[in-house]
């Protein structure tokens, strides 16, 4: 654990062939890492792997990769995110703060999303982030708070297999207008779309 943990010069790294896993806090703190070629052996990548390497912004994620472990990107400064199709989750946590990234697919092979999975993906100082987010329909379940304080979202297309939105998912997402709940939800959670200043038409189905 923590093999090159706070290396505060390194800015490249290629891991060879044959390398399965990362594992936890590899690259914890790496502030000046900008680029990280993996290799298609690569199955696994533990939690906080990649925690705040701050200037991140060139990773492709092989489709080898079973499991991200929670906050394992973040507050990186991922501009893009390619989601493994060898994956069925994703943890808690793991894209929380990637205040640089734009828009976010969630393939049809994730069947839940984490809680804070991607919240506080917007940057205070330039009032920019995630503003576009499709959720695949193989997706069953989305934690608490996954999109909380994405406050440049603006748009969201819902997997019609949901069944309850859950608490606080969209809290102080400040700039989304409108939502349409797909029609199997039978509960929305507590708060789940507080603080969203700007919402002025959601559809509920009668479900």
């Amino acid at each position: 654990a923590g093999a090159f943990r706070h290396c505060e010069e390194l800015v490249s790294v290629t891991i060879p062939e044959g390398v399965t896993y990362l594992g936890e806090n590899a690259f914890y703190s790496c502030d000046q890492l900008t680029h990280v070629s993996l290799p298609d052996t690569m199955t696994r990548i533990e939690q906080k792997a990649f925690w705040e390497c701050i200037k991140l912004s060139d990773i492709t994620l092989p489709d080898s990769i079973t499991y991200i472990g929670p906050y394992a990107f973040y507050k990186c400064g991922l501009t893009s995110i390619t989601i493994p199709k060898g994956m069925t989750a994703i943890s808690a946590r793991t894209f929380s703060s990637c205040y640089n990234i734009t828009e976010v697919y969630i393939p049809d092979n994730i069947q839940t999303i984490g809680e804070y999975a991607f919240a506080r993906c917007y940057n205070t100082m330039s009032n920019r982030g995630l503003t576009t987010l499709y959720i695949s329909d193989s997706v069953k379940e989305i934690g608490k708070a996954a999109f909380s304080f994405c406050e440049a979202l603006t748009n969201v297309t819902l997997s019609k297999n949901l069944t309850t939105i859950a608490e606080e998912v969209f809290t102080w997402c400040n700039s989304l207008e409108e939502i349409v709940i797909p029609e199997g939800v039978s509960a929305i959670g507590k708060s789940a779309f507080s603080s969203c200043d700007k919402l002025s038409k959601i559809n509920i189905p009668d479900s």
